[in-house]
């Protein structure tokens, strides 16, 4: 996606970031995710919120008080000897997912720039008993058009642009092992229930911009049929309230959001959840050392046929700098003549809201139809400014502008077997005028095996997050040291790209 050519190329020039890969099919998103099962918005059918009784996070339901209280686990005998281990103690799994993508750049018919990103996964899911459970999640991220460094072949520029954009950022690595999750789960008194280590929880009701996903670092990428993000290191403590249908969680941070060396460096966040009649509502607040308290709210609630939903993040403190545009990049010789820092008093408000309607599109056969709209007050009035945030490394995909809108319709394919899925995606920048419309094809072909195809157009305002372009004169400094050495950056108009992809869950 053209939108991550921006955030790579400026990172390519700056700074390295860690490497993603597609998650486990196995093990549940509710075990694994800290939440219910939620879904990208590309690649697969929709389905709305759930809207009984909030199940407790991490772990799926909680045991019921009349369960017996953990006394002493290392005091106890051996399960395996007792006789009481769950049916399959161990299980060993992952996912193969092989993709091919390709961009046409506007003007260069002869050179398509393609990628074609590995991502392996293998997880060990341990389970003794129904008290405890061990996961870990490791991950082999490879691609054969990059060379051993991370850097694309034959001076293809753009693919690394695609290659983030498909959710594996290049690295100094490749081939590259990385460890997504590792983590162990038990209870106290069946009252209150521990996962401590390296773990995937996501906050919020948004489905495509996600202002109080506060726990992880790298933002969401809605365009994506898996989310690929690592976990964080935490310690999270949940303690179900049964009788009010709500939900207590206290975490500590020990990434901040990168490693924490020493006990200043880390945090803590907490989070309530609760049912008031049919709405479902969160309060969120986490602090990390060196840095203001965010605070955040979520609900969702069905509206007749309709099943709403929205989210706010309030970042506190008042030394939030936003940046304006001075001028172009016409004329000038260093980054700062292009733009000037203004102080936000605080807080800073980031929010969504939206709906989802769920239909019968024929017999048998589902859809679901959405809308979404974000406002971001620390984002950027037009594009202007895109090209010094990406220089400067300081470009965040879908959250560089300040008004944003989605449109995306998802259905199951009329195929006797319910074997396909279509999705259709539509997201806009109100502010600099420029849209992305994707369409993916999802189908099952053999029991584990799922073939994914995905066609995207780019257009509106050329150099717009979602038509990108770029055109960097040689000799400009980033406050007087060369950029790019001192050569000019270009990236070439990419009105459509498209690619294939193999899924295979073991």
């Amino acid at each position: 996606m053209k939108t991550h050519l921006c955030a790579a190329l400026g990172l390519a020039l700056l700074a390295a970031r860690p490497g993603l890969a597609a998650d486990a099919p196995r093990p549940s998103e509710e075990d694994l995710f800290g939440g219910p099962a939620t879904q990208a918005i590309s690649g697969q059918p929709a389905t709305a919120p759930a809207k009984p009784a909030l199940p407790p996070p991490g772990g799926g339901a909680a045991p019921s008080a009349a369960e017996g209280g953990l006394e002493s686990v290392a005091s106890r005998p051996d399960a395996f000897s007792r006789g009481d281990t769950v049916a399959e103690p161990l299980q060993i799994g992952g996912t193969y997912y092989q993709q091919w993508n390709a961009q046409y750049q506007d003007g260069h018919p002869d050179s398509i720039p393609e990628t074609a990103p590995l991502q392996l996964d293998v997880f060990l899911d341990g389970r003794p008993n129904d008290r405890l459970r061990v996961f870990v999640n490791a991950r082999l991220l490879y691609d054969p058009t990059q060379d051993q460094y991370g850097k694309p072949t034959a001076g293809n520029s753009t693919s690394l642009g695609n290659y983030q954009g498909q959710g594996v950022t290049p690295t100094a690595d490749n081939p590259q092992v990385v460890l997504d999750q590792a983590w162990l789960k038990f209870d106290v008194q069946h009252k209150v229930f521990l996962t401590a280590g390296k773990q995937q929880v996501k906050w919020g009701t948004a489905h495509v911009w996600n202002p109080t996903d506060f726990l992880n670092a790298q933002r969401y990428n809605p365009l994506l049929p898996y989310d690929t993000r690592l976990g964080s290191n935490m310690l999270r403590a949940q303690v179900p309230l049964d009788w009010h249908q709500s939900n207590l969680y206290a975490i500590a941070l020990f990434d901040n959001p990168g490693p924490a060396s020493t006990t200043q460096q880390g945090g803590g966040a907490f989070r309530a959840e609760t049912l008031v009649g049919p709405a479902e509502v969160g309060f969120d607040a986490v602090s990390r050392a060196g840095m203001n308290p965010d605070y955040g709210l979520d609900l969702s609630a069905p509206l007749g046929q309709v099943d709403m939903y929205a989210e706010a993040a309030l970042l506190s403190g008042g030394g939030i700098t936003d940046v304006r545009t001075g001028r172009t990049l016409a004329g000038a010789t260093d980054l700062n003549q292009l733009y000037r820092p203004v102080g936000i008093p605080g807080p800073a408000l980031q929010a969504s809201v939206g709906g989802v309607f769920d239909f019968a599109w024929t017999d048998n056969r589902q859809a679901t139809l959405g809308a979404e709209y974000f406002y971001n007050e620390l984002g950027v009035e037009n594009g202007g400014l895109y090209p010094v945030l990406v220089l400067q490394g300081r470009y965040v995909p879908f959250y560089a502008g300040k008004h944003y809108a989605a449109l995306y319709l998802t259905a199951e394919g009329p195929d006797s077997g319910k074997h396909t899925s279509y999705s259709l995606t539509n997201l806009a920048s109100l502010s600099d005028g420029s849209v992305e419309s994707r369409l993916d094809f999802s189908w099952e072909l053999l029991e584990h095996l799922t073939f994914g195809v995905y066609a995207a157009g780019h257009y509106g305002t050329r150099g717009g997050e979602f038509n990108f372009a770029l055109d960097v004169p040689g000799g400009l400094t980033n406050n007087g040291a060369p950029i790019n050495n001192g050569k000019p950056v270009q990236v070439a108009d990419v009105p459509i790209e498209g690619g294939l992809s193999l899924r295979m869950g073991f």
